[in-house]
Order: structure tokens, then sequence, then C-alpha cells
């Protein structure tokens, strides 16, 4: 057995030092290959999935099954949707790196281990979440709402609001304008569609067309 492991030692060196700074160039190239067709495979179990999503480097969908993608999504880095009890990104919802929606807790009292619950989280049309946010079971936030980096999000937030903190609370109700708001989501699905146009409709791994 030793002996087996040594020659593996052996043809690892070997290979290092005749191929290694190739091998160094064309890692990243593999890692990116690999990781798209990872998203690909979660992006084909969604429960629904609209036209032009991003997901980006990292993104794990737990349960993809039961989350639905709108169109013109985008999934930062690192962020992870615990799909269990049900997720529903509209369109137009950005979320940004390490960002947390969890569908799923424990009950309080007697034995957490093994005893969950679970209930649904919606993000509406035009929502924005910054780096680091979580979501918590059963929250609902509202059209146009952004939540600031870092907070965590126990209630509803209502539309058209901005919520930081942990727990998250309003401190700003945005005044917008639905007609301009219309004319720039159909502006952006007319040249976001276009752009993609020869590549497919699923950009699931979108290192370069950042939206």
């Amino acid at each position: 057995m030793w002996f087996d492991q040594w020659l593996v030692q052996q043809f690892a060196r070997l290979i290092r030092h005749r191929y290694g700074e190739a091998l160094g160039l064309e890692l990243p190239k593999w890692q990116a290959i690999n990781e798209q067709h990872r998203l690909q495979a979660l992006v084909n179990q969604l429960a629904g999935c609209g036209e032009d999503v991003t997901l980006r480097y990292g993104v794990q969908l737990i349960a993809p099954e039961k989350i639905h993608l709108g169109s013109h999504v985008a999934v930062g880095s690192y962020s992870i949707l615990r799909g269990n009890g049900g997720i529903t990104l509209e369109d137009f919802v950005l979320l940004g790196d390490h960002c947390i929606l969890a569908t799923a807790g424990h009950p309080m009292g007697g034995v957490y281990f093994h005893q969950t619950w679970t209930e649904s989280i919606i993000l509406k049309t035009n929502v924005w979440l910054g780096a680091n946010v979580i979501v918590m079971p059963g929250v609902t936030i509202g059209e146009n709402a952004i939540v600031g980096a870092g907070a965590v999000v126990t209630e509803n937030i209502p539309a058209n609001s901005v919520a930081v903190g942990v727990p998250a609370r309003v401190t700003r109700v945005l005044d917008l304008d639905p007609d301009a708001l219309q004319k720039q989501k159909d502006e952006i699905r007319a040249g976001r569609l276009k752009k993609i146009a020869g590549r497919g409709k699923r950009d699931v791994f979108g290192i370069k067309d950042t939206p």
C-alpha cells in the first residue's frame, strides 16, 4: 500500500516539474468550466426559470426543485438559497455576494436536532439585496425594496422601501415613478436579450456579463 502511494507521489512530482507552469495557466479555465456545468445542472432542476438568469461562482441551490427564478435575475457569488420551504425571486431581482435565503428553521424548546419547520420566501419584482444579507423563513420583500448589506431580515419589508440593520428595519421610503421604472425595465430587457441572443438565454456563470 505504501509503495502505491509513493508511486503516486513521484508521478505527481514529475508532472508538476515538467508541466507545472502550463497546468497553472490552464487550471482556472478547467475550474470555470466545471463550475459552469455544476450551475447549469442546478438550473435544469429548478421549478421555474425565466430568461437572462445569472448565477455567479459558488452559488448553492438547496432543493432547487422548489425554487422559482424570474427573468433578469442575478445571484451573487457564494450565495445560498435553501429552497426547502419554497423560494420565489421575481423579475429583476439582484442578490449581492454571500446572501443567504433560509426557508427552514428549528422549533424553540425541546430537542432541535432533526426537528424542522419551513416557510416560503418571496422577493418581489426589482428587489435588491446587498452583500451578506440573510433572509429568514416566511419573509416577503416588496417590489422595488432595497436591503442594505449585512442585514438580517426577520419580518416582511414593504414595497418601495430601504431596510438596514439586525434585525432589518425600514429607514427610508423611495419615491418612485412607475412609468419611469417600466421604461427602464423595457430598455434593460431589450438590451440584455439582444446581447445574449447568440449564446442562449440563461447565463448561469456570468463572469464577463455583469447586469
